[in-house]
């Protein structure tokens, strides 16, 4: 038990520290970019996000998979052979690009620069991440932690270096895009090179029909989850402009913070999860580790909504100040996403990723008709606020799926009810104490207390 809570500590402190640095150079992007330029660098990650799955075909999500139905022996050539598959993919994709790259540049609203980038980004992103999910389940969480905080401080000090000696003024944003382009890239050839040269493990193509017959479906899934997550900022951006999706980029990387801690809290407990689900504890432990988990985040979400106002203001300039008002739909979509990860990862422990794939094209296909409809009359307000039904109804209809499909009775429906009513009253609270910041601090504190207080007295997470 004792390694598999260091792996956890681990697997979080690395996700933690990956939004920190990001979280803390915010003020210096919003300073050094313009909230145009600001916006375009956030409008580029959204279609590197895109590409990357292209890319990468989500061969990394298959290593679990793998993991548990092919001999130890066999994990390295594996993953060499996806990462062949990966790089067979990136030649067509940079092919095409390359052939067309006149349509593709005014069809993605950027410069061929920034197209070119954006391809050389997604092969390096593909590679960072297939490792990191081999470190993960090889339960080598510490070589994870330092891949990642790695590339992300590589990214930071790269792009700064270029915006103040290169790209200068108004061509900042070229610094940014290519300071992150150049770092994943550079890590992802030399995370090649080191499986190349640490095994004699060869690629065999009979392996890609195991890994697509997985990761088919998961493609379709990890498209539409970023289509549901990008949805909002690209419509603002084509109906109001660069500088309004600057505004609306900066909450959402503000609330990322929130997605970031949520991504290692499941990570981290989805092992844990998967041992109950299987019986390898009892039913006790499975129902403390859900609630302790449950009252940790819902605390956690609740104290950051009350906090999160001021700190986006000290993080930004004036000229961002209309993101604010976007923070509470943000947040209240933030936390349903962790309502919905507890029956989609039961339906990855049943082996039906259809149904996964399902809900999220759904769901980005609401956000798209809503944002449509919403914009144009509401502005940013109404990208946020089609964000939250989006991602309501998504945890809505995994429930459903889970529960009545699948069979899924392992945690209480109340517990879900409960902790979104406490969220949402959060999220409306803060609009009439908007004037009172020493309130909303003061309970956002005891919040964070009492979930504090909660860990120390487990002496575990969960």
């Amino acid at each position: 038990m004792v390694s598999e809570n260091r792996m956890a500590f681990f697997n979080i402190v690395s996700t933690v520290l990956v939004a920190g640095i990001n979280f803390f150079t915010i003020p210096i992007f919003t300073r050094t970019l313009s909230p145009e330029g600001f916006g375009i660098v956030n409008i580029y990650n959204a279609w590197v996000q895109i590409c990357t799955i292209i890319v990468g075909l989500k061969a990394d999500g298959s290593i679990g998979s793998a993991k548990a139905n092919l001999p130890e022996d066999e994990q390295d050539s594996y993953h060499l052979s996806i990462l062949a598959l990966g790089l067979l993919s990136f030649t067509v994709v940079m092919g095409l690009l390359l052939a067309f790259m006149p349509q593709v540049s005014n069809l993605l609203d950027m410069e061929p620069l920034l197209v070119v980038a954006m391809a050389l980004q997604s092969l390096g992103a593909f590679v960072v991440s297939l490792f990191s999910m081999r470190f993960i389940f090889r339960r080598q969480a510490q070589l994870n932690l330092f891949v990642s905080v790695g590339v992300c401080a590589a990214t930071t000090v790269v792009s700064l270096l270029l915006i103040f000696f290169v790209f200068t003024g108004e061509d900042g944003y070229r610094g940014r895009v290519l300071g992150l382009s150049l770092p994943y890239l550079l890590v992802g050839i030399m995370l090649f090179v080191w499986l190349c040269m640490s095994t004699d493990a060869r690629a065999k193509i009979s392996y890609w029909k195991f890994c697509l017959a997985l990761t088919l479906p998961l493609i379709f899934h990890g498209l539409s989850q970023i289509a549901l997550a990008q949805i909002g900022r690209i419509t603002v951006q084509r109906v109001e402009g660069y500088s309004a999706a600057g505004v609306y980029s900066i909450a959402v990387t503000i609330v990322n913070v929130l997605n970031s801690i949520y991504t290692a809290l499941n990570n981290a407990f989805v092992p844990f999860m998967y041992d109950d689900l299987a019986g390898k504890t009892g039913e006790a432990v499975k129902r403390k580790r859900f609630h302790n988990y449950m009252l940790l985040f819902t605390l956690g979400c609740c104290a950051f909504m009350l906090m999160v106002p001021e700190v986006l203001k000290v993080l930004s300039t004036e000229e961002y100040g209309g993101a604010v008002a976007l923070l509470p739909p943000l947040v209240a979509g933030q936390y349903c996403v962790f309502l919905y990860s507890f029956p989609v990862n039961y339906e990855f422990y049943a082996m039906r990723t259809r149904s996964v794939a399902i809900g999220t094209a759904l769901a980005a296909l609401l956000d798209l008709v809503l944002s449509v409809a919403l914009v144009p009359t509401l502005g940013m307000m109404g990208a946020a606020m089609a964000t939250m039904c989006s991602y309501l109804a998504l945890f809505i209809f995994h429930f459903l799926i889970a529960r009545y499909a699948l069979g899924d009775r392992n945690y209480p429906a109340r517990a879900f009810a409960v902790g979104l009513a406490a969220v949402l009253v959060a999220c409306a609270a803060s609009y009439p104490l908007d004037g009172l910041p020493v309130i909303r601090w003061a309970v956002g504190l005891v919040l964070l207390a009492v979930a504090f207080g909660r860990v120390v007295e487990n002496r575990a997470i969960f």
